[in-house]
């Protein structure tokens, strides 16, 4: 029995360093025969510092030693990048480091080394376009161009050189006493031996003429995702998901292949296990009982489909059990949490006034404020706090997946639990819970190949009672006033002559809530008969059925035009023209 326990905690947190002053900032390091990178990461630790570069144009893993006591970061870079052809620029809590212009960096180091002409080829002697020639160790490489030739200048004795080009083994190459050199790459036939699940079956990959692509099992297990499909967004070049919210319970996500091609639907069609599938099934699936998927781009590739491929298929196949195997047993577990960064603020308050008055003067209207309301503004702008920033907080995201696989001679099975849990992002007792359980079973008789598979989900959701669509939008829009508050110290909602009677706090907390469930069960039968080598018939049937429940509550909310009040107001008369907000990135 094999058991494998993954267990990751993820934090979003903030500290402040000792070290506050920028400039003034002091470290000891003592590192001996260690990389540059670890130096910097030394420097991260022990002050507020970043550091910001192209791993391209500075060479971060070329080894020094460091030995200093309570010393200043600028005297520490100034030692390490000596001699060298990277300078070092400190802008607030960055610290930026570029590779020097030829003019700024001494001739004598430029040109130190030798000229290598080459040319590299493959086994079949035809010339690599396009491969990748680099002196290992440094940024100094190249190209090769349409007869596979390249050259490089400053190479230093006893370089070595590294090749690589994709499909290729990538291969190191000793530069000697040689000027001249001919590499020849060999075939990746791993990776060329793979095989593919294509629309009529499974091919190896260099057999393969249309346009497939197949992303394995790895993309998807140790990912911190709610579905498969947040799984596999950029893990397929031209496969384009886009998730519309941050709403756990929306699963409203697009999905297409090579870009929007028409007016209507433009979503691939979707195949589990041999079923004509949905997104919302997809998104169902646990994404550790993906094996792999098959992204088919092309007409040719997804023909056997018909006028239902026309934006291309998606093929995905579960985990099953390995023939002859003893029974192994895996679990993993993530904890995590979700914090929301938003990435544009407001201007402070009396910022805001002025502008509002700009604006009214511009139109030919009088100033909203007058030079005593801004300057009340200014006096209290450390009061002041944004709307939206109020509704917001962290949210818990948790996975647990159990699995059991093995298989006899001419049977194998696989059966696994999981359990996912992932809280709104709102303020408010709101979120996702979703309960999975699949097995696949195989047998094998002489000609004959039975495939049985049973898959529940279990989904239960929270949601805000009509949605969330103007939530955001509301608590986005209020200036930060320091008089315009959300709720008041003894509880009391308030609004105010912008926000109206739509306290977006108070409806996440107080307003109503939306339950929803979900039952799903897919079952399918799957029968192959060998008729000769080379050819087999194949049939299926399954069925797919999901059952919903849905429950929603509206509470009335008392809201308040002052904390002073006793008696709520239902609405409040915008008599006044709102401000307006205005947002810097």
């Amino acid at each position: 029995m094999k058991l494998s326990v993954f267990l990751f905690f993820c934090f979003a947190f903030s500290a402040i360093a000792e070290n506050a002053s920028s400039q003034n900032a002091k470290v000891t390091l003592n590192k001996q025969n260690v990389a540059v990178s670890e130096v910097l990461n030394a420097i991260e630790e022990q002050t507020e510092y970043l550091f910001l570069y192209n791993k391209k144009n500075v060479n971060v893993n070329r080894t020094t030693s460091v030995h200093v006591t309570d010393e200043s970061v600028a005297r520490v870079l100034s030692e390490l990048f000596h001699g060298t052809n990277i300078s070092y620029t400190m802008e607030g809590k960055h610290i930026v480091l570029t590779r020097k212009e030829s003019n700024d960096f001494p001739a004598t180091a430029q040109q130190s080394g030798r000229s290598i002409n080459g040319v590299v080829k493959d086994e079949k002697g035809e010339t690599v376009i396009g491969a990748n020639v680099v002196v290992l160790g440094t940024t100094n490489g190249t190209i090769t161009d349409f007869d596979g030739n390249f050259s490089l200048n400053g190479v230093p004795e006893k370089a070595v050189l590294q090749v690589s080009y994709i499909g290729y083994l990538t291969k190191e190459v000793s530069v000697g006493k040689q000027n001249t050199l001919n590499i020849v790459l060999e075939e990746d036939t791993k990776k060329l031996d793979e095989v593919v699940v294509i629309g009529y079956g499974t091919r190896q990959r260099k057999s393969i003429t249309g346009s497939v692509d197949q992303v394995g099992s790895e993309v998807f297990e140790n990912r911190p995702v709610s579905n498969a499909m947040q799984a596999l967004q950029g893990a397929s070049a031209n496969l384009i998901i886009q998730q519309k919210n941050m709403n756990p319970n929306d699963n409203s996500m697009s999905i297409n292949i090579r870009g929007v091609s028409t007016m209507g639907n433009n979503d691939p069609l979707i195949v589990i296990d041999g079923l004509i599938s949905s997104t919302e099934t997809l998104n169902n699936l646990n994404p550790a009982d993906i094996e792999n998927v098959s992204v088919l781009k092309d007409a040719g590739s997804a023909a056997i489909y018909g006028s239902r491929s026309a934006n291309g298929v998606i093929l995905v196949t579960t985990k099953k059990g390995v023939k002859s195997n003893k029974p192994t047993v895996t679990f993993n577990g993530m904890i995590g949490f979700e914090d929301p960064k938003i990435l544009y603020q407001p201007v402070e308050g009396w910022q805001n006034a002025m502008y509002r008055n700009q604006a009214n003067m511009n139109i030919g209207s009088s100033p909203a404020f007058t030079p005593a309301q801004i300057r009340d503004l200014y006096d209290h702008r450390d009061e002041e706090y944004w709307f939206l920033d109020e509704i917001m907080k962290t949210g818990l995201q948790q996975t647990y997946n159990l699995g059991i696989s093995g298989g006899s001679e001419n049977t194998t099975y696989m059966v696994s639990a999981g359990y996912f849990n992932q809280d709104s992002n709102f303020k408010g007792n709101f979120g996702v819970e979703r309960y999975n359980f699949r097995t696949n079973l195989t047998t094998e008789y002489g000609r004959f190949k039975l495939t049985s598979l049973m898959a529940y989900t279990r989904k239960n959701e929270r949601t805000v009672a009509g949605g969330t669509g103007n939530v955001i939008i509301n608590s986005s829009r209020i200036p930060s006033y320091y008089y315009y508050k959300l709720q008041s110290e003894d509880g009391k909602y308030l609004i105010n002559d912008v926000i109206g009677d739509d306290n977006a706090l108070a409806k996440l907390q107080e307003g109503g809530y939306e339950k929803k469930d979900e039952d799903n069960f897919i079952g399918s039968l799957n029968l192959d008969v060998k008729l000769f080598d080379g050819l087999k018939a194949r049939g299926l049937v399954g069925l797919d059925l999901t059952q919903h429940h849905r429950f929603r509550r509206d509470k009335k909310v008392p809201l308040y035009s002052s904390a002073d009040l006793q008696t709520p107001v239902g609405s409040l008369k915008m008599k006044k023209e709102k401000p307006l907000l205005v947002q810097t990135l």
